[in-house]
């Protein structure tokens, strides 16, 4: 019939089949974006995460590094200051030195000019010593003068120091051997001497202390007479 119209030749694609093609592609495209950023999640947190975790994903974290320990610069050596030397004591006036070296044996010239001036040999002198509230005492005594340089002091004719000496032209200086012995400020004593025009009488003057006879009787310049 005129009125009635035909449908045009050809089947038409039916729409729905399309449609869902897109909803899948969407679909796939939308689980692939989250699938890869909780997979970025994951790694993140593995990384920093403990061991296991690490292992699952395999991952291989290198070694921690220690940090680099900076020692700090040595402090400089303070300066060193000079300890000074503590100051010797003096030597009060009344010391015994008793390391006193004895005087240098008088040279064969010396010796011979003191035999000439008849110093050498043995003098004695006698001295009345008043013990306490006792009866005097006489006391005599002696020195020896040896051309090597020795000699000694008595007492009565008994031995009671040995002794060096030398001579100058103004004093006799006599070192006891004996420590106990009297010794003048350096250890040895000076005596100013003198000996007669006839070389019988020898004078002993202590200057720097007391020598033997003087120390032991209180007495003063002896005056000696040759034996």
């Amino acid at each position: 019939m005129a009125g009635i119209g035909s449908s045009p030749s050809g089947s038409s694609r039916p729409t729905g089949g399309r449609s869902r093609v897109k909803f899948f592609l969407f679909s796939t495209l939308v689980l692939f974006g989250l699938g890869f950023f909780a997979g970025i999640s994951a790694t993140k947190h593995a990384m920093t995460g403990p061991g296991w975790a690490q292992r699952l994903f395999g991952i291989e974290m290198p070694p921690p590094v220690e940090p680099a320990v900076v020692k700090p610069a040595a402090a400089p050596a303070p300066p060193v200051t000079a300890v000074p030397a503590a100051p010797t004591a003096p030597v009060p006036e009344n010391h015994v030195a008793v390391s006193v070296p004895p005087p240098v044996p008088p040279s064969g010239a010396a010796a011979s000019a003191a035999d000439a001036q008849g110093f050498l040999g043995h003098w004695e002198v006698t001295d009345e010593i008043q013990p306490g509230e006792g009866a005097p005492t006489k006391i005599t005594s002696g020195y020896v003068f040896n051309a090597d340089g020795t000699g000694e002091f008595d007492t009565n004719g008994k031995k009671m120091y040995g002794l060096h000496w030398k001579t100058s032209p103004d004093f006799l200086t006599v070192v006891y051997d004996n420590e106990q012995a009297p010794q003048g400020d350096t250890g040895a004593v000076h005596l100013r001497w003198s000996v007669n025009a006839d070389k019988t009488l020898l004078t002993l003057v202590p200057e720097n202390g007391k020598d033997a006879r003087a120390s032991l009787y209180s007495v003063g310049p002896g005056v000696y007479h040759k034996k």
